[in-house]
């Protein structure tokens, strides 16, 4: 009997031990969200007694009996200890508390072995006001900054730059969490205490800024902020590709819209002032660049920048596909979009740039080069370009000049003295003839001897024999003496039809 009483003894020793699972198990089981702000508050060192915090204090008595006190931080961050007094927390951090705390129990109980842990972070209400709308209530605990309560908001017609916090003793203050954000300055984003109260205000000026600034967006200016601060702190400065020479502010403010042009440089020293509604719009170097234009079975590529951001899509005229970001255009049709350069530029590189441009029908050994202000062009090998076995096309380019890339043909033309002249469908390896019955066969009254001349689709006439290829011009000669007689003297040639005529019948009559 005596030894099942020590171990009943042993048994209830270890659960009333402060250092056990078990007794570690007696807490209750908050929410998620509740376990996450309890563990957090246990890792950090900066968490602050907060009203409404529940703490367990352990320690062992003389005799060794260990007592368990559970604490509640009062709305004066006062902690009631019992015997060993109340103690203050009114501005310090839990592990401060803990350690000022347990070192007030061993003061009076040297080997009592004393702990101060958290049971569950206390949570309050953060009353939010935004001009004549509802009042918001928001829920907050110890660690809640003042960004963490306003994300929360379902409104974003706010100053996120003039943010007033009103304490429960009447003190108030401006934040501003823009700034916070930039400079990662936690005294510009305050901890939120109860009782606190933030007033919302309505922004003061809101401007635009797009084009080749790293971070494009609407923000809000204040006082004597200007293109400076909106530039070079919020949108983080010009891009690599950015013309900072002809800066454009569009402004439409007042009676009349306008548009200013400045100078980067300069307007950082001038300090000009922008108006609520103004968009600053920063071109890109390649808009001033001349431009080469690409017509016929081609499409806009992509085209990533010098700085290797995203994407530039080229304008277009006309074109579908990259250059709008539709679908792609189907085969057969084609497009006209502008290209820039530099002065001097190789059409060689210019083409292995867009060569994602050219369309599946595309005959890119038949590409004629117009120069500019030229109306008759040169025959370019663009495949042998691109391959680099024949550079004898390539030429330097300048402003205006044009590249047309006709479709690779499927038909042959066949016109002249022929019953049904018009376009055939190609068949590899036919001879002449062939193509000659598709079109209805030879007149005999306009070709005597069914001559031909084949011309190739840039119009050179073919050697006799040479294969007849996709986009070649048959032309059959309108060489009948008595056609060519009737189509320029038409009585005589009918009266040489009817001589001929009565002459043969004489012959058979006889």
């Amino acid at each position: 009997m005596r030894t099942k009483n020590i171990v009943y003894a042993l048994l209830i020793l270890a659960l009333s031990n402060p250092f056990s699972a078990a007794a570690q198990q007696t807490a209750p089981q908050p929410a998620s969200n509740t376990e996450d702000h309890l563990s957090i508050a246990l890792t950090s060192l900066d968490y602050p007694v907060t009203f409404g915090d529940q703490y367990r204090l352990s320690y062992r008595q003389t005799g060794g009996t260990v007592v368990n006190s559970d604490l509640l931080v009062d709305e004066s961050l006062v902690l009631d200890l019992g015997s060993f007094g109340k103690y203050e927390s009114n501005g310090k951090t839990f592990i401060e508390t803990k350690r000022e705390v347990e070192a007030l129990i061993v003061k009076k109980y040297p080997f009592s072995q004393p702990y101060l842990s958290i049971i569950m972070p206390g949570t309050f209400r953060v009353k939010v006001s935004e001009g004549t709308s509802p009042v918001q209530y928001v829920q907050a605990w110890g660690l809640s900054r003042l960004g963490d309560i306003v994300s929360q908001l379902e409104s974003t017609s706010y100053s996120s730059r003039r943010i007033e916090i009103l304490t429960q003793e009447g003190h108030s203050s401006l934040y501003d969490l823009v700034n916070a954000k930039l400079l990662q300055d936690p005294g510009l984003d305050p901890l939120m205490h109860p009782g606190d109260t933030v007033i919302l205000h309505p922004p003061a000026k809101t401007v635009e800024i797009q084009g080749e600034v790293r971070k494009p967006g609407n923000y809000e200016i204040l006082g004597s902020e200007g293109i400076y601060q909106l530039v070079e702190v919020f949108a983080g400065g010009l891009t690599s590709q950015a013309d900072g020479k002809r800066v454009r502010i569009d402004r439409s403010a007042g009676s009349t819209a306008e548009s200013v042009y400045v100078s980067i440089p300069d307007a950082y020293q001038s300090r000009i002032v922008l108006e609520d509604g103004d968009r600053v719009i920063v071109r890109a170097k390649s808009d001033q660049f001349s431009r080469i234009w690409f017509e016929g079975s081609v499409t806009a590529p992509a085209r990533e920048n010098a700085a290797g951001d995203e994407p530039v899509r080229m304008q277009g005229s006309g074109v579908t596909g990259a250059a709008t970001g539709q679908d792609a255009p189907a085969s057969g049709t084609g497009g006209r979009f502008s290209y820039p350069i530099r002065e001097g530029q190789l059409l060689s590189d210019v083409l292995q740039e867009i060569r994602g441009g050219f369309l599946p029908m595309a005959d890119l050994s038949s590409a004629v080069l117009f120069h500019p202000n030229s109306l008759v062009g040169s025959r370019v090998d663009i495949t042998s370009l691109l391959s680099g076995t024949d550079m004898s096309t390539d030429v330097q380019l300048s402003e205006g000049y044009r590249i047309v890339i006709p479709e690779v043909s499927t038909t042959v033309l066949v016109s002249g003295a022929v019953y049904a002249p018009g376009m055939v469908p190609y068949r590899p390896n036919a001879p002449a003839n062939y193509y000659l019955i598709l079109a209805g066969g030879v007149d005999p009254w306009r070709n005597d001897f069914r001559s031909c001349i084949v011309y190739d689709q840039n119009g050179n006439r073919r050697k006799k024999g040479e294969p007849i290829q996709a986009g070649d011009q048959i032309h059959v000669k309108e060489n009948s003496l008595l056609y060519g007689l009737e189509r320029r003297v038409p009585v005589l040639a009918s009266v040489v039809s009817l001589s001929i005529t009565l002459l043969t019948f004489f012959v058979l009559a006889r």
